[in-house]
């Protein structure tokens, strides 16, 4: 089974960019635009790393998002990357946030970002079992967007 990334993200075409983006590293994405609809999906069945705008257009923000997700023992140490177009890296560090991203970023970064968080927790665990998808295979790869084969 490949890993799922959700995406909580209120901008249709951000959104639409990261998926392809993920996607094509080969993960399943799943895309919500509000806290409330990510806690349905993380509750029914949690993915394996979380992209998280702060600045969400409901009731409830990022922030409280991921307080709650660090206040659950099932969730606490859930991949969660702070996209943000305000630059508070310092504050996703104290709130738990794996990773932080000032918007406009690099999809192709944040993608990388995500493999080695995966990497990483998979290695905490005892049985360490990749799942496809959790890592690019190594070579040339076409950036999206580009012409050019990139050496990863």
């Amino acid at each position: 089974m490949k890993s799922t990334i959700l995406i909580v993200e209120d901008d249709p075409p951000t959104c639409a960019l990261w998926t392809r983006h993920l996607e094509h590293w080969g993960w399943n994405v799943k895309s919500v635009p509000s806290a409330e609809q990510a806690e349905v999906i993380i509750d029914a069945e949690p993915p394996q790393a979380i992209i998280l705008d702060v600045m969400l257009s409901d009731n409830k923000n990022g922030w409280d998002l991921l307080a709650r997700l660090r206040g659950n023992g099932l969730t606490r140490k859930l991949p969660v990357f702070i996209v943000s177009a305000v630059e508070e890296p310092a504050r996703a560090k104290r709130e738990g946030a794996t990773g932080f991203m000032l918007k406009p970023c690099s999809a192709n970064v944040l993608a990388a970002r995500i493999a080695e968080a995966l990497l990483l927790s998979d290695e905490d665990e005892d049985d360490f079992t990749p799942r496809p998808g959790d890592f690019p295979s190594l070579g040339e790869h076409k950036l999206i967007g580009d012409d050019k084969p990139a050496a990863i």
